[in-house]
Order: structure tokens, then C-alpha cells, then sequence
């Protein structure tokens, strides 16, 4: 899984997605709110079997790059969900994940300084699912 990850981060910074540049709403990733503020937090669930990791890409709609990847609390034992900006990842860089197939939650934070817009939030996984997310003040 760890190779999994690093793929995945990889591929993500160079502008391309694993399922050919669309997005994949197939159900197997919901999102507690179809709406939050920056700076909320929101709750990620799975369907049972989904293999799936703690790491997640926020992608502003219409762009082939992620704006920011989002990490669970329980990505590592970290005591809250962090994030970071896809812009301060050097190019090829990769992260590891660690798989899992439980429903969740996977709780995250919207980033603060993330633009009011239309997202996908996309979980790291070999098969990419995701949902649908509006940002708002």
C-alpha cells in the first residue's frame, strides 16, 4: 500500500488523475455535508470492502491538479486532520498511506485559506472515488 501512495501523490502533482482525467462519483466515497466554510471540518464515510487510505486530494472542479491534500486524524496517529498545499509538494514527490477497507469516518478539515468554489474531495485509493463538495464563507 505504501507503493500505492506514492504512485498515486506522484501522479496527482504531475496533473493527472489514475482513471483517465474524470472524476469518479460512484458511491463509494460520501461526504457528511455537500457544503462547508473553510476551516470545517467534515466527515468522510466508505462503503464496506472500499479499499481505501487516511490521505485525500481537494480538487477545485475544471482542474486537472490537486489544490491540497487532506489528511485524517487518523492518518498516523495524528491528533487533528491537517492538510497541506499541493503547490508546496515538490514535483515527484510522494507520501505514504497505509490501506484500509473500514467504513470509516475519516474526519478532515477544508483548509482556511481554499477559495469559495465547487470541489471534489478524492480519497488515495486504487480505484479514485469521490465526492462532491461546495465551499462557502
Amino acid at each position: 500500500m505504501l507503493v500505492l501512495g506514492v504512485v498515486v501523490i506522484a501522479a496527482a502533482l504531475a496533473g493527472w488523475r489514475l482513471w483517465g482525467g474524470r472524476s469518479e462519483y460512484d458511491g463509494n466515497l460520501m461526504i457528511s455535508s455537500a457544503r462547508a466554510a473553510p476551516g470545517e471540518t467534515v466527515e468522510l464515510t466508505f462503503v464496506a470492502g472500499y479499499d481505501h487510505t487516511s490521505m485525500f486530494m481537494l480538487y477545485r472542479m475544471g482542474s486537472s491538479k490537486p489544490s491540497y491534500f487532506l489528511y485524517s486524524a487518523s492518518d498516523r496517529g495524528r491528533a487533528e486532520p491537517s492538510w497541506t498545499r499541493a503547490e508546496d509538494v515538490p514535483e515527484g514527490a510522494g507520501f505514504s498511506a497505509i490501506g484500509r477497507t473500514d467504513p470509516g469516518p475519516e474526519r478532515v478539515v477544508i483548509p482556511p485559506p481554499v477559495a469559495d468554489g465547487e470541489y471534489s474531495v478524492c480519497a488515495v485509493a486504487k480505484v479514485m472515488s469521490c465526492a462532491l463538495l461546495t465551499v462557502g464563507r
